[in-house]
């Protein structure tokens, strides 16, 4: 752990597969509990609750301590520069029985236990932490392997491959699929961390190992522990899934390469993405990014917001300049993500996203969703629930006919002709109706094209094609 409030010392790290410079101590709880370390390395350090209230009382009135934190760290009751000896009684035994005590002792010669667990915990959180709920990885299947490599990359303990072995076997028992290697400095010198993953390969050959320095090599161990085991996560669903796809493309006579989109707005081939699957986290709305900066490009717009309305999801992107914002820190249901990504934001429901009632008067969109099939109930294809669709379509927002056909002509499209004025001579023009108009039809103005909730006019001596990738007309030439 690192430090994070009074009480903690500033050098104490909990590492997934690695270990500390001395032997640990946990006890195990449930769910739900808080954990509390107690640390005896020097004075000043070990339990909070255990601190001399005067001592809390004197911090208060000297402005270091504010009596809520008083309260909150150490379970100390501060009324009018006073301790309340009864309150704070009962307020730390109150705290004592929600806790579990963690009790790290400071040796001077590493030891090992390989049945000891790992708590890994942000470097934000205060002394006292609540765990969390459906965490990634149970406690009961992470371990410590003894090995160490200082930050500047110089070993200092060699790695225990026999553990690493033993672990593997024991996990493969357990059916476990993937297992994340994380050593403490291994973006120094990752050589701990690729005999692990050759030991995991020859114990467990139906395990996927993925290391931190593979994932992300920077320091900060927090960061590149929670990504590495979010790729490890990820690596066997979408290892079957490629695996499938491609084979099924191979059946069909497809013999070129495949590659799916990434979330820094690249391009990655399937070997890349069954070793790195973290990389294509949201790179379905990065795809939309990519589609609205051509069409925005064609257009001469370098400063626009996005806003793609998914399936399940609205999600919207900043472009200034031609060039759409990026991030290198995301967060996953509350566990960060290192690695460059366009900055994408989820700000509502999918035009699939089902509306349903809760309770007497309150309103819901999702998380339910209709799906492409049966889909929305207006698409006819079988279903019933509302969606964001069927309520964008019943108010107008969009059109009740189908749309732009993919072949067809642009005569067949031609529902009016209409007399207007260009440079004050009276023309008769076209009218076309959008819904009709095949893809990639291309006409010279004069000319009107109608859609819903807007009308496009093209002047004499410009030509417009509607492209496959536009729901606009876009330039192509003038005259």
């Amino acid at each position: 752990m690192r430090k994070g409030s009074s009480g903690l010392s500033s050098s104490t790290t909990w590492n997934t597969l690695n270990r500390y410079t001395g032997p640990q101590g946990m006890s195990e709880g449930e769910k739900g509990n808080a954990m509390l370390p107690s640390l005896h390395s020097r004075p000043g350090n070990g339990d909070p609750l255990g601190r001399d209230p005067a001592a809390v009382s004197r911090d208060v009135a000297y402005g270091f301590v504010s009596p809520a934190a008083a309260l909150a760290s150490y379970g100390v009751v501060v009324r009018d520069a006073e301790v309340d000896a009864e309150a704070t009684a009962a307020e730390r035994s109150r705290l004592a029985g929600t806790r579990i005590r963690l009790r790290v002792h400071r040796t001077a010669e590493p030891e090992f236990d390989g049945t000891r667990r790992v708590v890994i915990v942000h470097p934000a959180t205060a002394t006292t932490l609540r765990a969390r709920s459906g965490a990634l990885v149970e406690l009961l299947i992470r371990f410590e392997v003894a090995e160490r490599i200082d930050h500047h990359g110089a070993p200092l303990a060699s790695l225990d491959e026999a553990a690493i072995e033993a672990i593997a076997r024991r996990l493969a028992g357990d059916d476990v699929e993937a297992l994340a290697l994380c050593f403490l400095h291994a973006y120094a010198n990752p050589d701990h961390e690729r005999r692990a993953l050759d030991a995991v390969r020859r114990a467990a050959p139906g395990i996927a190992p993925t290391a931190s320095h593979q994932v992300v090599p920077e320091f900060r161990e927090y960061e590149r522990f929670s990504t590495t085991v979010i790729n490890a996560y990820l690596l066997p669903v979408m290892s079957r899934y490629l695996s499938t796809l491609g084979a099924a493309l191979a059946g069909r006579g497809y013999g070129g390469a495949v590659y799916t989109m990434g979330s820094n707005g690249g391009t990655m081939d399937l070997d890349t993405v069954q070793t790195l699957p973290i990389r294509t986290i949201l790179s379905g709305p990065v795809g939309g990014v990519t589609g609205a900066l051509r069409v925005a490009q064609a257009e001469g717009i370098t400063q626009f917001v996005t806003c793609d309305m998914g399936g399940t999801s609205t999600d919207v992107c900043l472009v200034e300049h031609g060039s759409p914002t990026s991030v290198n820190e995301t967060a996953f249901v509350g566990y960060p993500i290192k690695g460059r990504q366009i900055d994408i934001n989820t700000v509502g429901a999918g035009g699939g996203s089902i509306a349903h009632a809760e309770g007497a008067d309150t309103l819901r969109v999702g998380p339910r969703n209709a799906g492409a099939i049966p889909g929305p109930a207006c698409y006819g294809l079988g279903g019933t629930e509302p969606t964001i669709t069927d309520a964008n379509m019943v108010l107008g927002r969009i059109g009740t006919r189908r749309l732009a056909p993919r072949e067809g002509t642009v005569e067949g499209a031609v529902i009016a002709r209409r007399d207007a004025w260009f440079d004050e001579a009276r023309v008769n023009v076209a009218v076309y109706e959008r819904e009709h108009l095949p893809v990639d039809a291309s006409f010279e103005g004069p000319a009107i094209v109608e859609e819903d909730g807007a009308t496009t006019v093209i002047t004499p001596g410009w030509r417009r094609r509607w492209s496959a990738w536009s729901p606009s007309p876009g330039r192509t030439a003038s005259t």
